[in-house]
């Protein structure tokens, strides 16, 4: 199996899959690079239902280790916003963003129907959201 940039797969195993990056621009300035990350991140379809909370995937949550936080900022280009992270007393792990985050969604435009990537970036201690384009089968 051939992969980007000419490497191969031995075995019939998924690849691991890495997030790619925009940085500003390349060296000369004229189209942007993209960067692979091993950042944990989720992808979701905003339906109606996440007017008000947004539940977190629980690997995603594991990954960036927020199961023990009681806030988080989501960061959508340069402007941050914290949100308040709620877990219910259900005997069962859940964990979603509660308040600020429709406020986050309403300012941003964050259609329902729309797919959006979470990406927890540690060295900022941010969640980066962003907007799934196109889907690569």
């Amino acid at each position: 199996m051939e992969f980007e940039g000419g490497e191969s797969q031995a075995d019939d195993s998924e690849p691991e899959e890495v997030s790619l990056r925009r940085s500003a621009h390349n060296a000369k300035g004229k189209q942007p690079v993209y960067t692979r990350t091993r950042n944990p991140r989720f992808r979701v379809t905003l339906k109606e239902h996440h007017r008000y909370r947004l539940p977190l995937n629980k690997e995603f949550v594991t990954e960036a280790k927020l199961a023990y936080k009681k806030a988080v900022v989501l960061k959508k280009g340069s402007r941050c916003w914290p949100v308040a992270l709620h877990h219910p007393k259900t005997g069962q792990f859940k964990l979603t963003m509660s308040t600020g985050w429709s406020e986050f969604r309403e300012a941003n435009g964050l259609a329902f129907g729309g797919k959006r990537l979470f990406e927890f970036i540690p060295s900022k201690n941010v969640i980066s959201v962003g907007v799934i384009m196109n889907e690569i089968s």
